[in-house]
């Protein structure tokens, strides 16, 4: 009887610990700008200061998780993550024969890119297409 009441209790504790609000701040779109006050940021977003291992970094995060971005950015999402970039930001080219920033090959996660490359998820103008672009680019 002890046995069913632990193994009763402990399927509680791991409900209670997995079930209620998502919390995160992951699918708020990110502006990669560093910045002092939510005065910094555009319409729509706020400051955020963090500190990670001794160092303090800040960028803009939308307010809310509507997925949109100012004029002049397009919603990228990167690795689980929306980030809203200049729009046109790799050099004005949207192609990938400006010296090798990656296949360019259609994809839908990173598994259909080369090892060395990761998807690129953008949605512009309520399109959404994915290509293979160097990790980091």
């Amino acid at each position: 009887m002890l046995k069913i009441a632990s193994a009763l209790l402990l399927s509680l504790f791991a409900v209670a610990c997995t079930t209620g609000e998502d919390t995160s701040s992951a699918s708020r779109a990110i502006i990669s700008t560093p910045c002092a006050a939510d005065a910094d940021c555009p319409s729509g977003f706020e400051c955020e200061i963090e500190v990670e291992h001794g160092t303090t970094t800040s960028f803009c995060q939308a307010d809310d998780d509507s997925g949109t971005c100012p004029a002049g950015y397009e919603l990228e999402v990167e690795h689980g993550q929306s980030f809203c970039k200049l729009h046109g930001g790799g050099g004005g080219s949207d192609d990938a024969s400006d010296g090798g920033v990656g296949s360019g090959t259609a994809c839908a996660t990173d598994a259909d890119c080369l090892v060395t490359e990761e998807c690129e998820i953008e949605v512009e103008h309520g399109a959404t297409t994915g290509t293979c672009q160097l990790h980091g680019v």
